[in-house]
């Protein structure tokens, strides 16, 4: 086990976390079936893990406010994937069955993005290829 690390993802409103997670769990579902590059089941059986803990998180109140300590390097990866399927064009998830998120949900892509930042950061060298993958 490599360094862990401490991922925090929010304050949201619990509505538009759970709405959002659940969108992304259709993604990822879909993705195993059918996706434009290749992906790992294993990375994606983490993905679809995170975003089931976050709909339970989402039901415990109205304010979803989620901390984890995570190991460096799975974050890492599951970072990687989750921007690879993040830049999935509209008609791509189309094709693969997935509808759009609402502008509404849309914007706990920032809460997700502000989390997961302050983690690329501390992580140094490691996270540097994600960050400037967000443009950071």
């Amino acid at each position: 086990m490599g360094d862990r690390i401490t991922l925090h993802v929010g304050p949201a409103p619990a509505a538009v976390a759970a709405a959002w997670a659940a969108n992304r769990q259709q993604l990822v579902a879909a993705a195993r079936e059918s996706s434009p590059f290749p992906v790992n089941a294993e990375v994606l059986d983490l993905l679809d893990g995170i975003l089931g803990l976050w709909l339970v998180e989402a039901a415990r109140s109205e304010v979803f406010d989620w901390h984890h300590e995570i190991d460096l390097d799975v974050l890492l990866v599951v970072a990687k994937y989750w921007l690879d399927l993040g830049q999935l064009t509209s008609e791509q998830r189309a094709a693969m069955g997935v509808p759009a998120s609402d502008a509404r949900t849309e914007t706990f892509t920032g809460v997700v993005i502000a989390g997961i930042v302050p983690a690329l950061r501390e992580s140094g060298a490691k996270g540097q290829a994600l960050l400037e993958r967000l443009g950071l």
